[in-house]
């Protein structure tokens, strides 16, 4: 396998996915290194980084769905 591709499939039921449950994410070049050198420092494997980041970006954005929600709902309630 080439060194500087990273290619992750994070196989999570909650995330944002392809049909069949998994998601892919390739890294290339200095990412891929980037990666590489930052899961090395913290001895957690490559796809376990990005799958911790993926989560984090999943919550962001239902935090942003459910304040964008409340906000609809106070704007009917206004009428």
């Amino acid at each position: 396998m080439d060194r500087s591709v990273i290619t992750l499939k994070t196989a999570d039921k909650r995330m944002g996915k392809t049909p069949r449950g998994g998601l892919y994410l390739s890294f290339t070049g200095k990412d891929a290194k980037r990666m590489r050198e930052t899961a090395t420092m913290l001895s957690m494997s490559p796809e376990k980084i990005v799958r911790n980041a993926l989560s984090l970006e999943m919550q962001k954005r239902q935090l942003g769905l459910k304040l964008l929600r409340s906000w609809m709902a106070k704007r009917s309630e206004r009428r």
